[in-house]
Formats: C-alpha cells, structure tokens, sequence
C-alpha cells in the first residue's frame, strides 16, 4: 500500500468500517484527510463511523466540515440529516434531507 495514497486509506478505512472496526477506521480516514484536507469524502467517512459510534454531535461537525469543502456533496447532506434526527432537531434534520434530494443523494 502506498502511504501516500489517500484513496488507499479511504479504502482501507471503509473495510475496517465494514468489518466493525471503527477505531481502526478512524485512523485510516484522519489518515486520508491528512493527506488530502480538500476532499470532502474522508470527512463524510468519519461522520459516518460517529454516527456508528453513537455520537450524533461529532459526527454533524464532520459532515458540516465536508460540506464546507463541496456544498454540493449531497451524500453528506443525506447524513447530516441523520445526525440531526439523532439528536432530536427533526426540523433542521428535514431541510438537510431535502437538501440531499435536491442533490440527487437518496
């Protein structure tokens, strides 16, 4: 693997993700937005291993952070939407949602 690699971190934290390790995953992904802190995907991947840890919060700051980077990344307005009902702003949660399909992200 090349550790300069950042698709080969992303890839080898959504492997560990798929296989329940998500500590482990979290490090490949900070891995990757180390190497690339421009792409919106990384962020978008450990939003989605905080919301598998139970931790709606971080998790939103993630997605808010990749959304940053591509406001028209629509799976991360899919996820922030359910960050949000996780936390009990089912109204701010809806928006996200429509936001997501606007963007064709379903």
């Amino acid at each position: 693997m090349d550790p300069s690699s950042y698709d080969a971190w992303s890839n080898l934290g959504m492997a560990l993700a798929n296989a329940e390790r998500l500590v482990d995953a979290v490090a490949c992904f900070e891995r990757a937005v180390n190497i690339n802190p421009n792409d919106p995907r990384g962020y978008n991947n450990l939003g989605v291993v905080m919301l598998a840890q139970d931790n709606p919060a971080e998790a939103l700051a993630y997605f808010e952070t990749a959304l940053d980077k591509d406001p028209y990344y629509g799976v991360a307005y899919k996820n922030m939407g359910i960050a949000l009902e996780g936390m009990g702003r089912n109204d701010e949660a809806e928006v996200a949602f429509s936001q997501a399909r606007q963007l064709g992200a379903s």
